[in-house]
């Protein structure tokens, strides 16, 4: 079995760092894979951006946890605090267990939003996945295929990191349960998942000695692996090493090891055709 690799970039259209560093890296030839926030003050120019670049997989990276909703529906307010933004998980979580259908109703709502505003900028999405991977709990899991098969988005992240690494070891434990219980749900469907995952214990701060060592312990199948470039450390959130990300890729010692270990490179678009034959 061959040892495949889609490498995705995270929260594109958070801040102008971070659309400048994957623009760069998408103008390179490096990046060919990206999720894109929707509900983001930068977003605009990240659909500008991919509008002219259609050999890039775009994924729709949901979010309703950070930042304000797209929609203006009243039924999102069950999701959101005094000042108009997302709760935070832990409290949206604690929310739901309060108000279950009140929530995901106002999760529906708001991922339609989001998931039509790309359609609405001629976007057309290759996978979905979600901001702190929200969808890995099976109630918004549940809810996040039955949307992805409406609106014919035909693969979905599945968040699941097994390895040895000991960085957010048991985060990456709970994530993985949850995501076994989810991913239950996606075998009766046509929806594509990946089979391995990189990038969540390493968030933020995936250098290229981690990188290289990480390749060379990968599994076979199809693993996706998760990184967070920036033009500058620090942003968007304090403790990302954003440039460092983007200096690993931008180089080459990433790429030859890639070559020289056999690794196939591939593109959630690829993956989900392969699905259809």
């Amino acid at each position: 079995m061959t040892k495949r690799l889609i490498i995705n970039a995270d929260d594109y259209g958070t801040c102008p760092e971070v659309n400048r560093s994957i623009e760069y890296l998408i103008t390179q030839g490096r990046l060919k894979n990206v999720s894109v926030a929707a509900n983001t003050a930068f977003s605009a120019g990240a659909f500008q951006f991919l509008r002219s670049r259609k050999d890039c997989s775009v994924g729709i990276h949901l979010n309703i946890v950070e930042g304000t909703p797209v929609s203006f529906d009243a039924e999102v307010r069950p999701i959101v605090g005094a000042g108009g933004e997302f709760l935070p998980r832990d409290r949206l979580l604690a929310r739901w267990i309060k108000s279950p259908r009140a929530v995901l109703r106002a999760c529906e709502v708001e991922w339609r939003s989001q998931i039509e505003l790309l359609a609405r900028n001629d976007i057309t999405v290759t996978h979905a996945d979600s901001h702190q991977h929200i969808h890995a709990f099976p109630p918004f899991w549940k809810l996040l295929v039955r949307l992805c098969e409406e609106y014919g988005i035909p693969a979905v992240r599945t968040p699941r990191e097994r390895n040895k690494i000991k960085r957010r070891s048991l985060p990456a434990y709970l994530l993985s349960r949850s995501s076994m219980l989810a991913d239950r749900m996606t075998r009766q469907t046509k929806i594509r998942t990946n089979d391995h995952l990189l990038g969540f214990k390493r968030a933020g701060s995936y250098l290229e000695h981690d990188l290289l060592e990480d390749l060379k312990n990968l599994k076979e199948g199809v693993t996706e692996l998760i990184c967070h470039p920036s033009m500058q450390n620090g942003v968007p959130y304090a403790d990302y090493l954003g440039g460092l990300e983007h200096r690993a890729l931008a180089g080459t010692a990433v790429w030859d090891e890639i070559a020289s270990l056999g690794i196939e490179l591939t593109t959630w678009q690829k993956f989900a055709e392969e699905g259809r034959e």
